[in-house]
This record gives structure tokens, C-alpha cells and sequence, in this order.
């Protein structure tokens, strides 16, 4: 089964608990590429009433006077009913009184039925709290317009790069880093302005900078270079830079310039970046060293090189002390969401049964997030079958309590 026969498993199984379910929150849900793409009707709203609906559905229901319609099949004025997970009231929910909504819908009846709403037309909030977009002032909702009837959205992203809206802004480099790979050397004029603006904040930067290394252009290794040498720049995002360099055709070789030089910050993370690729360069992938270095990153303190190990395990066979790390960091508490869904996606490529019992494990922990222990079934399913993998899946289907894992197990199981 393919991965986005997969996704269309998990999203049917956890809607088909719930009628709604905001467990799978993409990379990008917070920018308009994402949002945009999903949606087919967008609205910006003068009125909200809150609905009562049965306790016992995961779901609130809402209904929405529309104010303007700036994307799809609606008219001003009209009355939607609008479906939005519960997990979105929690914390500071933004209103939806005055926001722009991005949509996708109408429900099926089969899926409205089970949340209740039979005979109504009924939305669904895309990408969870992030598809309710607060209009602070008249100038977010004219980007939000121009966007969504902007035929050559780059044009867009060099228009709004240095937007104070940081919504806006973020959007803007998103949409130059979705169309890097179609538009190399385009999308790398647009995010090297935003590594030169001082009205782009940093987080936005970094995210030029992974666009930048996901581009593997002339431009994209030049951009980089002239943020590096920008002395007054941030160390952190330097030496994000230099990493990204060290993947860009023709960085090879400033890296061993630069760690020859004297620069605080360039030279010695020139000559760490460099050391690890000629390292994996010349050794055979698998040989111990490779796994102690990889087990020594998983060690690590920091969140940023334990991913990176969990990189490089990806290329290693599943030894003993790699999977008892990998089974730690799985277990831990405090450990990162983006960390553990890494250590899920290593394991779900090792089809052997030490793997298989990691992931069985996670699955049947009941502290480990929603999102990791489903993420745990699907890999469970994409194993080898001669491994019990038909046999598990219907063990976890009869075990699991939490409805929306036992569903998504007995879809995968073919029990349902």
C-alpha cells in the first residue's frame, strides 16, 4: 500500500470515529499555500452562533453568517454550518467572529450522519486552530484576496516578503519554498531577499534557509554564502546556513575554504560539516562506527541533533543498542512530537521483529500523543506480512481502547 493510500486510510478511519478530527496537523498549516490548497470555499464572517450538539461527538458545531466570500461556492450573506474539532476550543481559541475561514466541503451525508448533522450542509475547519485567520487589519484580508486570485504566486511571495504581517510574511517564503524545486532559480531570488531583509524575522529566515537548501541551485548556494558572511547576522542561523551549504551543489568546496579561515563561527562549523561528509562519504554505510556516531547523536541533549541521528539511522541496520535508543527516546516524557514521529518513520523502515516490537510497544502506550501512536499502526502495516504483521493488526484492534486506533487498526486489519 502506498503512503498516500495510507493517509487516506488514517484520515478515513479517525474521521469515521469522530466526525471530525484535527490529529494530523501538517508542516506549512500555518501559511496560506497550505491553507489555500486545501480549501475550496473561504469565507470572512460577521457572525457566529455556537450550536448544541451531542456531547458525546468530539466535535463543535457552529453556525456562520458570511460576511464576504473570497473563495468558492457561497454567496454574501449566506448562513454555513461549520464543523470544528473539539481540540481547537482548547487554549487561547482564536474568535471566529470577523476571521477568514478556509473550509473544505460540503460533508458527505454518511460523514454528517455520524456527526449528528443529518439533512445539514456542513464544512470542516482545514488545518485545525490555523484555518481560522484573524483579520487584524484590512491589509491581511487584501493579501489573503490577492493571493487566492494571483495566477503566478511568486509574484505574490516578492510582493509580500517583507509584509510586517508575519502571517503574511510566513506565507510568503512557504510559497516561494513549495515551488523551489519547479522554479529553482525564481523561488531563490525570493528567499534570498528575505535572508538580506531586516523586516524579516527569524524564524521566517530559517525557513528561507531550509527553502534555499531544498533548492540545490547556483542561486541558492550564492544567497547562502552572502548570509554567512554577514558577520552582525545571527550565530544560530549561520551556522544553520553553513549545514545547508554543505547539501548544495558546489558547497563541498566553501566549506573547505571557510574552515581554514579564521571566522569564529564559520570556520569551525565549516570543518565539522565537512568532517561529517567526508565521513559519510568514505564509510561503509553500517560499519560500527557509523552506528556509534548515529547512537551518540541520539544521546545528545539537543532535539536538533537527535533528529539528525535519527537521519542517519534511517541508512543503518537496525542494531541492538540502535534500537534500545530509539526505543528510549520513544518511551521518554519529555522527548519531542517531531522527534518521536522521526523515530516512528526509521523504525516503520526496518521490516525485522525487534522493529515490529517497538512499534507494537508504542502503539499500546497510552501516554505516548494520538498522532505517535497512530503514526505506529500505519507503520506496523507497511512491514513485511511474513512478520505476523495481519496478526498484529487484528491483535491491536481487539486491545486498543482508544476508538479512533481501534478503528484505524480494524481498516488496516481489512476488518472493517
Amino acid at each position: 500500500m502506498k503512503r498516500s493510500r495510507f493517509a487516506a486510510v488514517l484520515g478515513a478511519a479517525l474521521f469515521g470515529a469522530t466526525g471530525a478530527s484535527a490529529i494530523d496537523i501538517p508542516y506549512g498549516a500555518d501559511a496560506l499555500p497550505y491553507l489555500a490548497n486545501s480549501a475550496n470555499l473561504v469565507v470572512r464572517t460577521v457572525g457566529v452562533d455556537k450550536d448544541t450538539v451531542d456531547p458525546r461527538a468530539r466535535i463543535s458545531v457552529y453556525s456562520v453568517r458570511v460576511g464576504k466570500v473570497l473563495k468558492g461556492d457561497a454567496r454574501d450573506g449566506d448562513r454555513l454550518t461549520v464543523v470544528l474539532p473539539r481540540e481547537v476550543e482548547l487554549g487561547n481559541r482564536p474568535s471566529l467572529v470577523g476571521s477568514i475561514l478556509f473550509l473544505k466541503g460540503p460533508m458527505t451525508p454518511d460523514q454528517a450522519a455520524r456527526s449528528n448533522l443529518s439533512g445539514q450542509k456542513a464544512y470542516q475547519l482545514v488545518g485545525g486552530q490555523y484555518g481560522i485567520v484573524r483579520v487584524e487589519d484590512s491589509k491581511r484580508q487584501v493579501a489573503v484576496q490577492d493571493y487566492l486570485l494571483e495566477g503566478e504566486k511568486l509574484d505574490w511571495s516578492a510582493k509580500y516578503l517583507e509584509s510586517r504581517d508575519s502571517f503574511v510574511q510566513r506565507s510568503a517564503i512557504l510559497e516561494a519554498a513549495q515551488q523551489a524545486k519547479a522554479k529553482p532559480e525564481k523561488a531563490s531570488d525570493v528567499l534570498a531577499k528575505a535572508l538580506k531583509s531586516e523586516a524579516v524575522n527569524l524564524t521566517n529566515k530559517n525557513a528561507a534557509i531550509n527553502a534555499l537548501e531544498a533548492t540545490n541551485s547556483p542561486g541558492a548556494l550564492q544567497a547562502l554564502k552572502e548570509f554567512c558572511a554577514g558577520v552582525h547576522n545571527p550565530p544560530n542561523l549561520r551556522e544553520r546556513s553553513v549545514e545547508a551549504i554543505g547539501n548544495v551543489s558546489g558547497g563541498r568546496a566553501v566549506l573547505n575554504e571557510w574552515k581554514s579561515g579564521t571566522d569564529p563561527i564559520l570556520a569551525p562549523k565549516s570543518k565539522q560539516v565537512s568532517d561529517r561528509l567526508n565521513q559519510s562519504g568514505h564509510e561503509a554505510k553500517g560499519s560500527p562506527s557509523a552506528i556509534q556516531e548515529a547512537v551518540r547523536k541520539l544521546r545528545s541533549d539537543t532535539p536538533s541533533e537527535r533528529l539528525q541521528g535519527l537521519r542517519e539511522a534511517r541508512s543503518l541496520p537496525l542494531s541492538d543498542e540502535l534500537v534500545s535508543r530509539i526505543e528510549s527516546l520513544l518511551k521518554s516524557p519529555t522527548e519531542t512530537l517531531t522527534v518521536k514521529l522521526a523515530a516512528v518513520d526509521v523504525v516503520s523502515g526496518k521490516s525485522s521483529k525487534p522493529a515490529l516490537t517497538v512499534l507494537l510497544g508504542t502503539v499500546k502506550d497510552e501516554q505516548q500523543p494520538l498522532m505517535v501512536r497512530s503514526s505506529a499502526i500505519l507503520a506496523v502495516s507497511r512491514m513485511e506480512t511474513g512478520l505476523g504483521v495481519p496478526d498484529a493488526l487484528k491483535e491491536l484492534a481487539q486491545s486498543v481502547q482508544e476508538p479512533k486506533l481501534k478503528n484505524l487498526a480494524a481498516v488496516l486489519a481489512g476488518l472493517q
